[in-house]
């Protein structure tokens, strides 16, 4: 009778709500469909503020020190003519649109060829006199001028390549050649010894190809608000900043150069889209972006590996790569890969849910940086030797875990540009920070700047860094530290201008240069630890500072008492065993577990359910043994799982799941599914 009172609500219930499920599918794949698309967030796409600066130099240092997201630059998208001379074909085509050159007019016909220095003894003296439309062909030689050129339609080439045909700056305050004008054409050259190798200037339509540039001071080229220009076939190496700059410039193609060992960047995007960066061979280099998307990279390889780049893409896994960059991505699996050698072994741009695991980055100027990147794990990774910081979390990235990591050796290029072991600014917060080993970086271990707030750092160990072993600014506040071990930090375990808890309410951290007493043995020094600096209005203590050093490697137990599995529940109650030995569910239910962890304590436990987290709960005080639940009552229909996730209070982790077959629709059916449930429960008893 029982089994038959089964199939006949089964059935019924698939009958009524037949609509309703298609219904919800569809919804369903609507929102997967916009997930897809992930836009842009608020603060990723706000403007930049507009500064106006008229000398070049007062620019270049402008562009130089903004750390700002980005500025909407509207250019023409008029995609330049395929080349001429040179028979490149270009793989991909922007959308056309009208065009914001300055020229007006047609091109000009064909004019004379200028010699140099036959007909003139210097370039810039050959670009004086020439018309647009001109050629001037520079012979064999060694040139040492600055050429500025400011009328457009020229063709400017060495008569037998870079090998034989090379300029020099003659005042290294100023670029080999500047280009004010457009429809340049400039090959065949090595270039050295500038400011900037070639600088392009509010400048279009211009092709540089299959020149030589190194040994600059600032920039290899260097695009500032210029557009419609193709990069080709250049080798551009050792230029002390980048190989190439391209500030607030769009619809440029860079393709097929080889970009070596510039110290800073190989290609560096500020506020800049639309680009197109294909075919290009990185040694000792890489792409760095700030704060913009909507670029074509593909093609490139950083190292023999592939450069990795991805915009707007979910459940990816990546095997093989010299560098990842992810813009507006979710749930991206970076995992046993060798990141090295390159500008930022792997850069987050607006992306979320995804995972950094079990990766070598090692010697890049940037281990791993987020922006505007939210709900990410990194984890168990070795991040050493990279020249201005390990992990950079900035711009509002929030509610990421750092966890099980060896950071060490980070910022040492120089102290007073380096951001250190890991680095936290402009409003990141809720991060968690636990179980790391964070030593031997140049500045601090840990740095927290410009309003990073409610972090949570636990139980890592952080010695022998360059200045301090913790350091958080006036404007990051509410952070909670504690179960850390500070030891041997070159002048101060930890220096807070701000106000933060240092401890939990119960414990602390451990501090080599604490020399208070623990008279009654319980591990907690009898007077609070004062962490510097002191001043009138703030002193931050540690209250229970620990006088050993903080072991517990243990995980939490974690039991799912209900549903209980090979169960049938209807509507909270479990009714009988199933015969298939899985877990039934019809209407809502009731998750409940039990957690004990006898060593530090239960922080908290997250209940998830299809690996998207339904709810937190905390453990108020220190609590070893405790009875955590969570309501599953949304409408959900077919096979889900259950999964707990709990950590204890020095951050081990441990989870549990399971997999159910769950009805649960409409409140409305909610009456019959009751009358059902009493049937049976009376029959029970």
């Amino acid at each position: 009778m029982k089994k038959e009172l089964v199939s006949i609500l089964i059935v019924f219930l698939l009958l009524l709500v037949n609509t309703t499920a298609i219904s919800e599918d569809a919804q369903t794949s609507r929102r997967d469909s916009d997930k897809e698309k992930v836009p842009l967030s608020p603060e990723f796409g706000k403007p930049l503020p507009i500064f106006k600066v008229r000398h070049r130099k007062n620019i270049h240092m402008a562009m130089r020190r903004a750390l700002f997201p980005e500025r909407r630059h509207h250019l023409g998208e008029e995609v330049f003519e395929k080349f001429q001379r040179y028979s490149l074909q270009t793989p991909k085509t922007f959308s056309s649109g009208k065009s914001d050159n300055s020229i007006k007019g047609n091109k000009p016909s064909k004019g004379k060829t200028i010699y140099v220095p036959d007909d003139y003894s210097t370039i810039q003296k050959a670009v004086d006199h020439a018309q647009p439309g001109d050629t001037i062909i520079v012979r064999d030689g060694t040139y040492v001028e600055n050429i500025v050129i400011d009328k457009p339609y020229l063709i400017i080439r060495s008569e037998n390549g870079p090998e034989n045909c090379i300029v020099k700056a003659k005042s290294d305050d100023d670029p080999v050649f500047l280009i004010y004008g457009n429809y340049t054409t400039l090959t065949g050259f090595t270039i050295m010894d500038g400011e900037v190798g070639i600088e392009l200037n509010n400048s279009s339509n211009n092709i540089i190809a299959n020149n030589s540039i190194s040994n600059n001071e600032w920039y290899g080229i260097w695009l500032l608000d210029s557009s419609n220009n193709i990069i080709t076939n250049n080798d551009i190496s050792n230029n002390s900043e980048d190989g190439i700059s391209l500030h607030l410039s769009s619809i440029n193609i860079i393709m097929s150069n080889t970009i070596s060992n510039n110290k800073r960047y190989g290609v560096w995007l500020l506020g800049s889209s639309n680009n197109q960066i294909s075919s290009n061979t990185f040694i000792k280099d890489g792409i760095y972006i700030w704060c913009y998307s909507q670029n074509i990279i593909e093609g490139n390889t950083v190292n023999g590996k592939p450069l990795v780049y991805l915009e707007g893409k979910t459940g990816v896994r990546i095997e093989d790569a010299g560098q990842v960059i992810l813009v507006n991505c979710s749930n991206i699996e970076v995992k046993n890969l060798n990141l090295s050698n390159t500008d930022v072994g792997i850069e987050l741009l607006n992306s979320k849910n995804c995972r950094i695991e079990s990766n070598v980055i090692l010697n890049n100027d940037h281990g791993i940086e987020c922006r505007f990147s939210s709900n990410n794990t990194i984890t168990n990774n070795t991040i050493s030797n990279n020249g201005y910081v390990g992990i950079w979390l900035g711009e509002f990235s929030s509610n990421n875990t750092i966890t099980n990591n060896t950071i060490s050796n980070n910022g040492c290029v120089d102290i007073w540009l380096s951001y250190g072991g890991i680095w936290l600014g402009e409003f990141s917060s809720n991060n968690t920070i636990t179980n790391n080993t964070i030593s031997n970086n140049g500045w601090s271990g840990i740095s927290l700047k410009c309003h990073s707030s409610n972090n949570t750092i636990t139980n890592n160990t952080i010695s022998n860094n360059g200045w301090s072993g913790i350091c958080l600014d006036d404007s990051s506040n509410g952070n909670i530290i504690f179960l850390n071990s500070f030891k041997k930090n070159a002048k101060y375990n930890a220096w807070d201008w701000g106000k933060n808890h240092w401890d939990n309410g119960t414990i602390g951290n451990y501090w080599d240069d604490y020399r208070g007493r623990d008279t009654d043995g319980d591990g907690i020094g009898d007077k609070p630890y004062e962490i510097p600096p002191r001043w009138d209005t703030n002193v931050n203590l540690d209250h229970y500072p620990l006088v050993r050093i903080p072991i517990d490697t243990q995980p939490p137990e974690v039991i799912i008492d209900k549903p209980r599995e090979g169960y049938l529940y209807i509507l909270n109650s479990k009714i009988w065993p199933t015969s298939s030995g899985k877990t039934r569910i019809i209407g809502d239910i009731s998750i409940e577990v039990t957690v004990r962890d006898n060593e530090s304590g239960i922080y908290s436990v997250t209940f998830y359910i299809d690996n998207e987290p339904a709810d937190t709960e905390y453990a108020r005080g220190q609590k070893y043994f405790g009875q955590f639940s969570y309501t599953w009552d949304e409408t959900a229909f077919g096979k889900h799982k259950i999964k707990v996730v709990a950590y204890d209070r020095t951050f081990n982790v441990n989870s549990t799941e399971l997999t159910v077959f769950i009805i649960n629709f409409h409140p409305h059916l909610r009456e019959f599914i009751e009358f059902i449930r009493d049937i049976f429960t009376a029959k029970e008893t």
